[in-house]
C-alpha cells in the first residue's frame, strides 16, 4: 500500500469543485436564474423527485421516525421507498425544501450539484492515478458531461453518481497513504452514494465488492510488510458503517418487495429495455452536436430514452491514446480497459447473445439484481473508466506535443511549459464538453391552485395517471396533506383498483372505494380534464351518493359526508 500518491493542495481541490459548479451552471443556463419557477427536462419524473426531496426534508425536520411514510400513495405504507429516496440530498432539502417554490429550489440545486460532484470526483481520481492537474480536468468533463447522460436529465437519481468517483479517490488515496481517516471517509462516501438510491447504488455495491475481493487477493499474494494497524482499523470501521447503512436503507425496500411481489422485474422487461449494440452510436435527441446527426440510429431503437449510449468521439479517441500511454502503469491501463469492456457489455443487458447467459445468471442469482430493469444505466461506470483513460490520453498528448523527446515537463527549468499544457488541456476539455452539451428543456412548473388550501383532508386528485400525478405530488408539499395520487414504475394494487373505480366517479362503487381507503375528498382539475375520461365528470349527478360539490376556480371539490 505504499504506491506513490501525489500531493493535491486544497487550492486544487477547491478549483475542481468551483470548476464543476461553473460548468454545471453553464450547461443548465439559465436555470440558476429561475430556481423556484422552472425544472430541467420535463414536469413528470422531476416533479416526482421534487416531492421526494421535499418529503425527506419535511420528515427529518418534524418526525424522522416517519421518514418512509410519505403523504403520497395514501394509505399505502413506506411510500418513499417506491422510488429512489435521494436521502443523500437531505442537507439541501432540510434547508431549502419548504413550500412549493422551496422544493423546486432544492431540486434544482441538487441537479446542479450532481453534475459538479461528478466533475470534481473524476478529476480527483485522475489526479490520484498520477495524471497532472490539467489533464485530470479532462476526466472530470468526460465523466460529468458524457453524452449518454442527457437522456437522464429528468432522473436525478441516475445523474447523481459523483459519489462513485469520489469514493474510489478517497479509498485509493487512503490505502496508498495508510490513512485511516481517509479510508473511513471513503466508506462513508460510499454509504452516502447508496443513500441516493439503489438504481445506481446496487451496481456500485457490486463494484466495491469486486474491487475489495481483488485487493484481498493482491494482499495475499504480495510479499512485504504487513498492513499497518490504522489501515486495518479504518477498513473494519468503514466497512461496518457502510454495511450498517446498507441494511438500514434496504429495509423499507425489502418490505415493499415482500408486500408487493409484482414489483419485481421480469427478464422480459429487461429484454425490452436492454440496448442493442447500435445504441453506442445513438446520441440523445437533446444533443447539440450529435442529436440530429444520429437521429436515424436513435429512432430505430426500441426505447431511446434508456438506450442512447453514445459516448462521444473525442473521449474515445483520447481513451485509445491513453491505452498506449505510459503515463499510467500497465496494470492500471489493463484494469481500466477490462473495467470499460465489462461494464459496457453489461450495459447492453440481454441483447448480446454471447453474454446474455451472464446477465441472466446475475438477474437470477445476484441479490437485488432482479430489481433493475434498465441495464443501460451501467454505462455510468463505463463512462468513468473511459474518462480516466481519456485523461491519460490528454496527458500523453501534452507530452508528445510539448516535449517530443519525452522528458518530464515538470522538471526544473521547464516551468514555462505550464501555460501551453493548460491551454491544450482546456481546448480538449472544451471539445469534450461541447459533445456533452444538451439543449436542456426548462419548462415552467404548473402553479399550485390556491383553492387547495381549503382541502386539508385525505384526498385524491382527478385526472389521475402517470403523467398527471407528479404535479399533485408537487402541489402537496405546501402542507403535506395525504393524497392517494402517486407516480412510480409500478402502482400498488390497492391504488390501481381505486383508479379503475374512479373512472366512473361519481357513482356508488367509486364512493364506496373512497370510503374504504379513508379518503374524504376528491379534487377534479377542470383545466386538466379535457381529453381524459374525466372530461364530463363535473356534469354527472351526485344525488344520494353522500357527496357535496363545490367549485373553487378551476377545481371542483367533492367532499364525502360522514
Amino acid at each position: 500500500m505504499h504506491a506513490r500518491s501525489p500531493e493535491i493542495s486544497r487550492r486544487e481541490v477547491l478549483a475542481y469543485v468551483l470548476g464543476g459548479v461553473l460548468l454545471a451552471l453553464l450547461m443548465s443556463w439559465p436555470l440558476a436564474l429561475h430556481l423556484g419557477e422552472r425544472i430541467p427536462q420535463d414536469v413528470v419524473d422531476p416533479l416526482n423527485q421534487t416531492w421526494q426531496l421535499a418529503w425527506g426534508g419535511h420528515a427529518l425536520r418534524t418526525s424522522p421516525a416517519d421518514l418512509w411514510q410519505g403523504n403520497a400513495f395514501f394509505p399505502v405504507e413506506d411510500s418513499l421507498a417506491f422510488s429512489d429516496s435521494l436521502l443523500g440530498y437531505a442537507p439541501i432539502s432540510v434547508v431549502f425544501a419548504r413550500g412549493t417554490a422551496g422544493a423546486l429550489r432544492a431540486y434544482n440545486l441538487a441537479f446542479i450539484a450532481a453534475y459538479a460532484m461528478c466533475f470534481a470526483g473524476a478529476a480527483l481520481l485522475a489526479r490520484e492515478l498520477g495524471l497532472r492537474a490539467s489533464a485530470a480536468a479532462v476526466a472530470g468533463v468526460a465523466f460529468a458531461f458524457a453524452p449518454w447522460r442527457m437522456t437522464h436529465n429528468g432522473h436525478l437519481n441516475i445523474l447523481s453518481v459523483g459519489g462513485v468517483a469520489l469514493t474510489l479517490f478517497l479509498l485509493l488515496r487512503g490505502y496508498r497513504r495508510e490513512s485511516a481517516p481517509l479510508i473511513v471517509a471513503g466508506w462513508l462516501t460510499a454509504a452516502w452514494q447508496l443513500s441516493l438510491g439503489f438504481a445506481m447504488g446496487l451496481f456500485f455495491a457490486y463494484l466495491l465488492m469486486l474491487l475489495g475481493a481483488l485487493t484481498v487477493v493482491a494482499l495475499l499474494l504480495r510479499r512485504g510488510p504487513r498492513l499497518c494497524r490504522g489501515v486495518v482499523v479504518g477498513t473494519a470501521l468503514g466497512t461496518l458503517l457502510f454495511l450498517a447503512a446498507t441494511v438500514l436503507l434496504a429495509r423499507p425496500y425489502l418490505r415493499i418487495t415482500e408486500r408487493y411481489p409484482e414489483a419485481e422485474r421480469t427478464i422480459e422487461s429487461v429484454d425490452f429495455f436492454s440496448p442493442p449494440t447500435r445504441s453506442l452510436l445513438a446520441a440523445a435527441g437533446e444533443s447539440r452536436v450529435w442529436g440530429e446527426r444520429t437521429r436515424t440510429t436513435r429512432e430505430a431503437l426500441p426505447f431511446a430514452p434508456e438506450q442512447a449510449l453514445f459516448p462521444g468521439v473525442l473521449v474515445v479517441v483520447l481513451a485509445a491514446a491513453g491505452l498506449g500511454a505510459r503515463v499510467l502503469s500497465v496494470r492500471w491501463r489493463i484494469g481500466l480497459a477490462v473495467g470499460l469492456l465489462v461494464t459496457a457489455v453489461l450495459s447492453l443487458g440481454t441483447r448480446l447473445g454471447t453474454t446474455r447467459p451472464l446477465y441472466v445468471f446475475l438477474f437470477d442469482h445476484a441479490p437485488g439484481w432482479n430489481a433493475v430493469r434498465t441495464p443501460g444505466r451501467i454505462m455510468a461506470f463505463a463512462s468513468l473508466a473511459l474518462a480516466l483513460l481519456a485523461a491519460a490520453g490528454a496527458h500523453a498528448l501534452q507530452d508528445a506535443v510539448l516535449d517530443r523527446r519525452g522528458r518530464h515537463l515538470a522538471e526544473p527549468g521547464r516551468r514555462r511549459t505550464a501555460m501551453p499544457m493548460a491551454l491544450l488541456a482546456t481546448a480538449l476539455s472544451c471539445v469534450v464538453f461541447a459533445e456533452g452539451m444538451p439543449r436542456l428543456p426548462q419548462p415552467d412548473v404548473p402553479a399550485r391552485p390556491a383553492a387547495l388550501d381549503a382541502v386539508t383532508v385525505p384526498r385524491v386528485h382527478l385526472p389521475t395517471d402517470f403523467a398527471h400525478d407528479p404535479a399533485y405530488m408537487y402541489f402537496s408539499v405546501a402542507d403535506f396533506t395525504a393524497i392517494s395520487n402517486g407516480s412510480t414504475s409500478f402502482v400498488p394494487p390497492r391504488l390501481e383498483r381505486l383508479r379503475q373505480d374512479l373512472a366512473t366517479f361519481p357513482d356508488a362503487a367509486s364512493v364506496a372505494s373512497l370510503r374504504e381507503l379513508g379518503l374524504r375528498a376528491v379534487v377534479l382539475h377542470l383545466d386538466r380534464a379535457p381529453g381524459t375520461q374525466w372530461a364530463e365528470t363535473a356534469l354527472r349527478p351526485i344525488d344520494g351518493l353522500g357527496l357535496t360539490r363545490e367549485q373553487l376556480g378551476d377545481l371542483v371539490v367533492y367532499r364525502l359526508t360522514p
